[in-house]
Parts: C-alpha cells; sequence; structure tokens
C-alpha cells in the first residue's frame, strides 16, 4: 500500500493548528482512504487532540517511505521576529523529518502555511528543496509568497489563499451558528505587552457596556497562559461570568461555542478567523503580524487594532456590530483551495493505481 505524509504545526493542542490539520486529514483520506495516511514529528502527547476522530491514521515507520506528502496550514515556518536562532533549531527538530521524506517523495502539495525567512543553512536548504517541487504551492499571504524568493524558489509558482479555516467554516455556517447570545472574549496574554494588554481590557470594557450581553470566555488552549489569562481578565473587569468554553479536542464543540456569541474579542487568530466565517463581528488585539495580515485579506483592517486611536475609532462605527459579509472572490479562492487537497490525493491514488 502506497502512503501520504501528513504534517502541520505541533507547537500546542490548539485549536487552530487541530482544526487545519483534520480540514486536511478529512480530504484526503476521503480520497486516499484513512489507512493510506500516515503522520511524523507529532509528539505523543498531542496524538490524541491531531487523531481524535480519524480512526486508522498511523505513526509512519522508521524504515517506512511515503509517496507524497501535503504540508497543512500553519506558521512553522515563518521565524518570529525575536528569539529566531532558538525557534529555528526547535522548529529544525520538529519538522526536518517530514521535510526530508517529503523531498524524497518527489510529490509535495502545500495548502495555506506561513512562510518566512528561515537563515540556518541547512533548515533553510530543505525548506527550499521541498517548497521547490511543491505542487500546488498555495501560501496564506502575500509576504509568504514574497519569501519564496529567498529560498530559491519563484514567486509565479504559489498562490496566495486564505487560511483553510475560512472557506471550510464559512460553508459549515449552519452547522455552527445559532442565536447570538454572548460577548465572545478570548485572551492569551502570552507575549503580550502590558500596552496592549491595557488595550485589550480597555475594549472589553467598551463593548460590554455597548453590547449589553453577558460574557463568555473562550480558551483556544488549554495552557497555564490561557487560564490565568482568563482569570486576570475577570479580576480587572470586575466580572463574576462563569461561562467559560475551553477548547478539549473537539473542533466541532469548540466551533458551536463561537457560534453562539454575537461578537468576539481576541488576541490570536483562528478564533477570529472561524468567527469571521461565521459571519460574527471581531476585534483582534494582535500580537503577530499574521493577524494583521488576515483581517487586510478580509478587506477589514480596521478590525485589528493596536492602538488606542484604532479601538475608537473601531467603536464609533455604525456597522460595528453588524454580520460580516466577506468578499466573493475571497471565498471561492478558499474552496478551490480545499477542493486542491482533494485533487492533489486524487493524482496521488490514481497514480498508485497505475502503478499497480
Amino acid at each position: 500500500m502506497k502512503t501520504v505524509l501528513l504534517h502541520a504545526s505541533y507547537f500546542a493542542k490548539n485549536f487552530g493548528d487541530v482544526l487545519l490539520w483534520k480540514i486536511v486529514a478529512e480530504r484526503a483520506g476521503a480520497v486516499v482512504g484513512v489507512d493510506g495516511l500516515r503522520y511524523c514529528n507529532m509528539p505523543e502527547d498531542m496524538e490524541d487532540a491531531f487523531l481524535r476522530g480519524l480512526g486508522g491514521i498511523e505513526k509512519l515507520g522508521s524504515n517506512e517511505n511515503i509517496d507524497a506528502a501535503i504540508f497543512c496550514g500553519g506558521g512553522y515556518l515563518m521565524p518570529p521576529h525575536s528569539g529566531g536562532l532558538r525557534w529555528e533549531i526547535r522548529n529544525f527538530l520538529r519538522h526536518g523529518r517530514a521535510l526530508r521524506e517529503a523531498y524524497r517523495s518527489g510529490k509535495v502539495s502545500v495548502f495555506g502555511v506561513g512562510l518566512g525567512r528561515i537563515k540556518l543553512p541547512f533548515f533553510r536548504n530543505v525548506v527550499g528543496g521541498v517548497l521547490s517541487i511543491a505542487s500546488p504551492l498555495l501560501v496564506r499571504d502575500k509576504e509568504s509568497q514574497e519569501s519564496l524568493s529567498h529560498y530559491g524558489v519563484s514567486t509565479g509558482n504559489a498562490h496566495v489563499v486564505p487560511d483553510l479555516a475560512l472557506a471550510y467554516v464559512s460553508e459549515e455556517k449552519d452547522r455552527y451558528k445559532s442565536s447570538p447570545k454572548f460577548l465572545g472574549i478570548h485572551a492569551d496574554f502570552q507575549g503580550v505587552d502590558e500596552e496592549k494588554k491595557s488595550l485589550f481590557l480597555s475594549a472589553c470594557r467598551d463593548l460590554i457596556l455597548r453590547t449589553g450581553l453577558p460574557i463568555r470566555f473562550l480558551v483556544d488552549c488549554e495552557s497555564k497562559s490561557s487560564i490565568s489569562s482568563v482569570g486576570e481578565t475577570r479580576s480587572q473587569l470586575g466580572v463574576t461570568e462563569r461561562d467559560l468554553i475551553v477548547y478539549q479536542n473537539d473542533c466541532d464543540e469548540f466551533l458551536r461555542a463561537i457560534g453562539e456569541c454575537a461578537f468576539v474579542l481576541t488576541t490570536k487568530l483562528h478564533v477570529g478567523i472561524c468567527a469571521t466565517a461565521l459571519g460574527i463581528p471581531v476585534a483582534s488585539i494582535a500580537k503577530h503580524a499574521k493577524t494583521k495580515r488576515f483581517y487586510n485579506q478580509v478587506e477589514q483592517p480596521w478590525r485589528c487594532i493596536s492602538t488606542g486611536d484604532e479601538l475608537r475609532m473601531l467603536l464609533c462605527r455604525d456597522d460595528l456590530l453588524f454580520d460580516v459579509e466577506l468578499p466573493h472572490d475571497l471565498i471561492e479562492t478558499g474552496r478551490d483551495a480545499l477542493d486542491a487537497v482533494s485533487k492533489f490525493a486524487l493524482e496521488v491514488n490514481n497514480a498508485r493505481d497505475a502503478r499497480n
């Protein structure tokens, strides 16, 4: 039996990373069969989160070869602005085998991955080798596309597509969205400076007054920083609401929890992406450049705020609480990207049948 390696970001049991993995795994598995899918480099303590509901996907054996590789969305090839050397060493160890196996297979696809300029020569070279043979090569923003030249790959080889979660959740809106009942607050203050934390809390206070809705705290990763951030937010706001939804390896359940919100305030990316896909208005106090890029991409840059003036301008908008309408061509591009996962898997399957 021929095999297809799936690879994604395994930094944490994070809702967004798991959702992207499952979107691709479901589509590829529907074509080649779940028993033909493999994974590697995934920490054992994350297997339950990523493999839940996808029984049959096995770990790649130490001497097992693959016929193709699929790299799911995520920022695991995008170095941070600080601490880059440490990040590069860690991520080479975390993703090195998947990259080497992918290059050896000669058949690679990339779906919505964020790219940056990796400096370590041995890491940069193996990433460049994989990108040079990837088809389709779909990246999540124009900045990622522009980074391709750093790896000796033509920018013309790549296409920019929205995050796969945007089209996927938009298509499933009826499953996840219900009557709005809550002001969704999603805070993780790890890596957030005091100025932006103060801005986030100010936005919370203003939105509580503006909406008059009860608060629902959303936690997309059961980490110490996420849980402590909820406690700090409650304390600073002086609120007693106990509606707390913690993502616990069930993407559908967490999406339904987001879908009950009338408005979402967040410090991270994928809760905002999914709320936007459901038509729910969002305000994002971004701690990463990728978040600002997303709101630019959906033509709503005012939703990503980093100053008090930007917050005041957002809160003064007449359409602040209106349902979000996404650009039609952007959703169509996203749907084409989802279809491309199935088409790639079909190519692999047909090649396998031809050899058999």
